[in-house]
């Protein structure tokens, strides 16, 4: 799944929990869901949200990170 379509589903909660578990800031984390500036996550930062959501998968991420319409 990618986060773009998850992040509007989620509740302000959830989104607090899930910043915090991937570790990063919530206001980043709403910035790459939303591709605010163009902000893309590392790989890293990418490995980090599949492993604290497993609805998220590196190859949606990624494939989402790397659509013609994220450049």
């Amino acid at each position: 799944m990618k986060l773009s379509d998850l992040y509007p589903t989620l509740t302000q909660e959830e989104r607090v929990a899930l910043a915090k578990s991937a570790d990063l800031a919530e206001g980043y984390l709403y910035q790459i869901a939303n591709r605010w500036r163009g902000k893309r996550p590392s790989l890293d930062l990418i490995n980090r949200l599949a492993e604290a959501d497993k609805r998220l998968t590196v190859s949606d991420l990624v494939a989402e990170v790397t659509e013609k319409s994220a450049a």
